[in-house]
């Protein structure tokens, strides 16, 4: 049967209807054309952001290089010459627009705008309607200022000079020092510039000038360290108007020996005045001779050293400072020093130095200082058969007044209960088993009553307190001593053996007298003491930069944490400490010129 035309066609239609061939050419071509467009968009995009930081980097220039003080404030280029210089030599003369110059007589502040106008060759094509109905250019304004301003500098110093520093270290810290001070003292105008050293070990010597600045409790004058509480860590501060204790002169680390009470030599505070902090100066000859006097002892106290270096940046010592220019102790200049932490010319920075870790330090209980003790100082009377006195072994009792470095007091000065040439201290002591050896037992060897008899008015040494009357017993003249006394004389540890363990027969007593009144602080605390001060410096905007001489992992984290970033920290070996303190000289007065 013949099938009809129509037909024919209606299948072939139908056929055509179902047949999905060629169907993702369509799609592909749809793919192709919407990509030439987002390329051509990127292209676009590219070249506009070319010319854009093209052009900022050269308005930044411009500005940085205009507001040079040299030139702004001096004989130089006109400023909105030298940035129309930069621009045009960059091909942006024609994009140049408003230049801004304004100076005082310390600072010079510019600023500059200009235009860019991208012509794009993609973006244009996309349109609807009509040809090149899309977006023909794209364009953006660059500006950009800059600041370059003189800064006063006021410097913190803070030096290790503690027992591992001793030898070929405190030479190259010497030097390298020096070299900083004189670098700094070249770059800033000295009327802008004051520097505080703080050399620093077991604790932080202040020196007779600064002590007399504040108010003190159990003072002396044989050397000058404060007992700081835990709360000056907290802050910037040491205020000025607390009253203080005083640190005991004593020693904490000299050992005992059964038959010689040994003498102190190691001081918690050292009474060196090369070891004294030296405030507020730019005399550099002064901090020359004060830097190469400095020698290594004792332990490592970085947080006392941070602290007294924090505290002479911060205003509250305002008024120390005062104290010491109106005695004439510092330049008259200084008498306004630190400035505010809000007045924005003045640049604070501590730079804190140590080749170590945290160790220890030692405080000694407020009970065993000014007070009497049950001590007594003796010597021998000489008479004649008619009861005529002859005189004494006095020539003896002036060599135990020596010097406590005098070889003289090594040795000799044994404590049992006896008058011989040898045997001058002597403890209250009901002696019950006859430690002198004179078959008396339960005796007291020195009263503490008595009545003073006088022979030919002989003279009395410094060991007599006028108020402490001397005692006769025996053939036998005495003073009694004053805890302060007996320390500038033997440890703590001799006295707790020679003379506690030989009163009781106890040595047990040893270590037990000791800890009752010496307080020792350790690494971990003295870490987090560090820690308080430097966080506390950083708040208010001092610059912080850390110098790690030859340390270990442990102290280097300290050390970098303390500091104001990574980068302000400096991790050096041998001669490296020098470019450490060169580097940081360098900064110092890159940052005085702000930016």
């Amino acid at each position: 049967m013949k099938v009809q035309l129509s037909q024919k066609l209606a299948h072939k239609l139908s056929r055509f209807k179902r047949d999905e061939d060629g169907s993702i050419v369509v799609l592909t071509l749809f793919l192709i054309i919407a990509m030439i467009w987002t390329a051509g968009i990127a292209v676009d995009m590219m070249r506009f952001e070319t010319y854009r930081a093209r052009l900022q980097s050269t308005i930044d220039r411009a500005v940085l290089a205009a507001a040079d003080l040299d030139s702004c404030l001096g004989t130089g280029a006109d400023p909105a010459e030298v940035v129309r210089d930069y621009v045009e030599k960059n091909g942006f003369g024609n994009q140049l627009g408003d230049i801004s110059v304004m100076t005082t007589d310390s600072s010079c502040e510019v600023t500059a705008q200009a235009t860019v106008d991208v012509n794009t060759i993609f973006m244009k094509l996309i349109g609807f309607g009509e040809t090149n109905s899309g977006v023909q250019t794209l364009g953006t304004t660059a500006s950009s200022g800059a600041t370059e301003s003189i800064h006063d500098v006021e410097i913190s110093l803070v030096l290790d000079v503690s027992g591992s520093m001793r030898g070929t270290k405190i030479e190259q810290l010497r030097t390298s020092a020096t070299d900083f001070v004189r670098t700094v003292h070249e770059t800033v105008e000295q009327d802008r510039l004051s520097f505080s050293i703080v050399p620093y070990s077991t604790t932080v010597s202040i020196g007779a000038d600064l002590y007399s600045q504040y108010r003190t409790r159990f003072s002396h004058n044989d050397s000058y360290c404060l007992d700081l509480p835990e709360s000056t860590y907290l802050t910037t501060q040491i205020p000025h108007n607390t009253r203080y204790d005083q640190s005991a002169h004593f020693d904490a680390d000299g050992g005992a020996s059964f038959s010689t009470v040994r003498a102190a030599t190691q001081w918690v505070c050292n009474p060196d005045p090369a070891s004294y902090v030296l405030p507020f100066t730019n005399n550099l000859a002064v901090m020359e001779e004060h830097i190469a006097a400095l020698e290594a002892d004792a332990w490592t106290s970085i947080e006392m050293g941070a602290n007294w270096g924090v505290a002479l940046l911060d205003p509250d010592t305002r008024p120390i400072a005062q104290g010491l220019a109106n005695q004439g102790m510092i330049d008259q200049v200084y008498a306004s020093h630190p400035a505010d932490y809000d007045i924005g010319n003045t640049l604070k920075v501590l730079v804190l130095m140590t080749d170590g870790e945290n160790t220890r330090d030692y405080v000694l209980s407020t009970s065993h200082r000014h007070q009497w003790s049950d001590v007594w100082f003796a010597w021998n009377m000489e008479y004649d058969d008619d009861g005529n006195f002859l005189g004494d072994n006095f020539a003896y009792s002036q060599n135990l007044v020596a010097t406590a470095a005098d070889a003289s007091l090594r040795g000799v000065n044994e404590t049992y209960q006896d008058a011989n040439s040898s045997q001058q201290f002597f403890v209250q002591d009901p002696e019950v088993n006859n430690f002198d050896g004179d078959g008396i037992f339960g005796e007291d060897y020195y009263l503490v009553e008595g009545e003073f008899v006088d022979h030919d008015n002989r003279p009395w040494t410094d060991l007599r307190r006028d108020d402490s009357p001397p005692v006769w017993w025996d053939d036998r003249y005495g003073a009694r001593q004053q805890y302060n006394d007996i320390w500038r004389r033997f440890t703590i540890r001799a006295h707790a053996w020679n003379f506690r363990g030989d009163q009781y027969n106890d040595f047990g007593l040893f270590n037990a007298w000791y800890d009752d009144i010496v307080t020792v602080t350790y690494s971990d605390d003295k870490d987090e003491r560090l820690d308080h001060v430097c966080s506390a410096a950083k708040a208010e905007g001092i610059v912080v930069f850390s110098i790690g001489f030859e340390v270990s992992n442990r102290a280097a984290e300290v050390m970098e944490d303390c500091a104001t970033s990574p980068n302000h920290f400096y991790r050096v070996d041998g001669l490296e400490i020098a470019s450490a303190f060169n580097s940081i000289a360098n900064q110092i007065s890159a940052l005085r010129l702000f930016q």
